[in-house]
């Protein structure tokens, strides 16, 4: 199965944290059942040494909610971006994206960077990924060089999203993946 479910709620800010409903999968008071190894400024190294799983994870530096009108506050739970090495995709990088809502299938979320964008339609509750490994290859490209980028997404409850992440550290974060789970690199 290409789509990776992960417990990978670690790294994520509590923010909008008394939600009385937050999405599956995403509530503040999960146990995790993984390690995390090391950071890297910005992002996190985690593994699963038993499935020889590791993945690489960050939060938004800043979050931007913009309401339609009538629209209640934005009950989110927690959110990150992570980049997944594990058998069951032949250790090919894969992106996803955690909300800590419910997405709205018909608006899919969007990575920007300057006049770039690199849509994530694949949905599922509160989740996002890229349609194949040759999109992850093409975002963890634009990861290595560039500085921060965007993320917009649409919530179920009208909301309007826009989270930035910055990539310091990015680079070292997956070699040491690759290098945790026993994989060389590929580049």
């Amino acid at each position: 199965m290409r789509y990776t479910f992960i417990a990978f709620v670690i790294l994520a800010s509590k923010a909008f944290s008394g939600c009385p409903n937050p999405p599956s999968g995403l509530a503040d008071n999960e146990e995790p059942t993984f390690q995390k190894i090391a950071i890297f400024n910005d992002w996190s190294l985690f593994s699963i040494t038993e499935k020889k799983e590791c993945w690489i994870a960050s939060s938004p530096s800043t979050t931007h909610v913009q309401a339609n009108s009538g629209s209640d506050e934005l009950c989110r739970g927690r959110h990150q971006i992570s980049v997944t090495i594990a058998p069951r995709n032949k250790f090919l990088p894969e992106f996803s994206f955690a909300a800590g809502f419910q997405i709205v299938d018909e608006l899919v979320p969007v990575l920007k960077w300057n006049s770039e964008e690199i849509p994530l339609p694949v949905v599922s509750e509160g989740h996002a990924w890229s349609q194949n490994s040759k999109t992850d290859n093409e975002i963890i490209k634009l990861f290595m060089r560039s500085e921060s980028f965007n993320l917009i997404s649409y919530s179920s409850s009208g909301h309007r999203v826009t989270d930035t992440f910055h990539l310091s550290g990015f680079s070292s974060a997956l070699t040491a993946a690759f290098a945790e789970c026993g994989i060389q690199m590929i580049s």
